[in-house]
Parts: C-alpha cells; sequence; structure tokens
C-alpha cells in the first residue's frame, strides 16, 4: 500500500503518515520502496507482524472481556461495522 493510499485509509495527512513511518522504519517495522517518482510503498517486516501478533493477543483478550462487561456482542457489533464500513465505501 502506498503512504498516500494509506493517509486516506487512516483519514489522516500525508505529512503525518510520513511521520509516522519514519519512527516505524527506524523500529524496523516497514521498510518503504520507491515505486514512481515521490511514492513509496509501505512494506511490513518479519519485526512489524511480530509486532502485530504481539499487540493482537495483549488487546484481543481486553477487548473481549470489554465487550463482555457491557454486554455487547462481539460478533454481531463486526458484523455491524463491516456493513457501515461497506456503506461508507470503505475498503474500495
Amino acid at each position: 500500500m502506498s503512504q498516500r493510499a494509506l493517509a486516506d485509509a487512516l483519514g489522516h495527512t500525508e505529512p503525518a503518515v510520513s511521520a509516522m513511518m519514519r519512527e516505524l522504519v527506524e523500529r524496523g517495522a516497514v521498510t518503504l520502496e520507491a515505486v514512481d517518482g515521490r511514492e513509496r510503498r509501505v512494506v511490513i517486516t518479519e519485526e512489524g507482524r511480530r509486532i502485530v501478533a504481539a499487540v493482537r493477543a495483549m488487546t484481543g483478550p481486553m477487548f473481549d472481556a470489554a465487550m463482555a462487561s457491557a454486554g455487547v456482542d462481539s460478533e454481531v457489533l463486526g458484523d455491524q461495522l463491516q456493513r457501515l464500513a461497506a456503506g461508507l465505501g470503505v475498503g474500495r
């Protein structure tokens, strides 16, 4: 995914995403590949995959506990969020 597309998907400015990418590159989580002119593609590294897996392992149970304590069915919520995203054209 290009930095420009990532900025659009996240709803952030390109300069903000560029700053985020610099930090992620320094941490070894992503690399940036030149595509065309000034455009760069963001590529996750093995270290980045490890970080994502660790964060998911930590936050998944916390999210599930919060949903359970609030009486929210996480599968129903997930379905509703997917429909909302589709209606907004997210992911096209």
